[in-house]
């Protein structure tokens, strides 16, 4: 009967007919079809060694080295405030990788070539950029070594499954804290602890949240006679 009175509708009716069936369905007015969930492949582990190459991020004395041996100059002349034509070269093409390869700041870089103002760091990559067409296939040799070099540096190290995280220790912790007072790196911090970066951040949570509820907890001491604890001063106030 349905069927039939389906057919006798027009084609507009019938499409009008139709979304207010799916409108329902979405409101769970009608039940929707089950679909069976698609099987997922087993998880495939992975190791510490192989999330830092995909991080790899290579240093400022790295990139110097690299550009001294290129260009067959001393990294100390590089540092240094000569101006000669052969030494200049290579120190704009270091500070110019530095800024597009590391994550430091124009002050940072300038500092670690002679305590060198943030400006000239600017104006040496500029001078680089515009040079690009004479020298782009040096600059572009210098990046994939660079690279290659800073994943090699990264040593083999115990599997860590990115899902299973193993326990942690008072030594850990206390790492972790000492790390993050220094201002180290994220990548540096999973390197010391052999974690991942997940696994730091969810316990940084836990402790932070661990910490406010104890703050929270502790009972008010201000205004209380020196040497006494809170309960004290209730008792000897009764």
């Amino acid at each position: 009967m349905q069927t039939e009175l389906h057919k006798e509708l027009s084609p507009t009716a019938r499409r009008l007919r139709a979304e207010r069936c799916e409108r329902l369905a979405r409101m769970g007015a009608r039940p929707k079809p089950v679909i069976a969930p698609k099987p997922q492949p087993a998880p495939v582990p992975v190791t510490e060694h192989e999330i830092l190459a995909a991080h790899a991020i290579p240093t400022i004395d790295q990139i110097k080295r690299a550009v001294s041996r290129y260009y067959q100059v001393r990294v100390i002349d590089m540092e240094g405030h000569r101006r000669h034509a052969t030494i200049v070269l290579p120190r704009h093409v270091a500070m110019h990788l530095c800024c597009t390869l590391t994550r430091h700041s124009f002050p940072v870089i300038g500092r670690e070539f002679g305590g060198r103002d943030h400006t000239t760091v600017m104006n040496a990559t500029k001078r680089i950029i515009k040079k690009m067409s004479e020298i782009g296939a040096d600059v572009a040799k210098l990046t994939e070594s660079i690279k290659n070099a800073a994943h090699l540096e990264i040593p083999d190290r115990p599997a860590i499954i990115s899902w299973v995280s193993k326990p942690w220790t008072e030594e850990d912790l206390l790492l972790l804290r000492q790390m993050r007072a220094a201002g180290r790196p994220m990548l540096d911090i999973c390197y010391a602890l052999g974690r991942t970066r997940e696994a730091i951040s969810t316990k940084e949570y836990r402790l932070n949240k661990a910490s406010r509820e104890s703050c929270a907890a502790e009972p008010p001491t201000h205004n209380l006679p020196h040497g006494k604890s809170y309960s004290e001063h209730s008792g000897s106030s009764a």
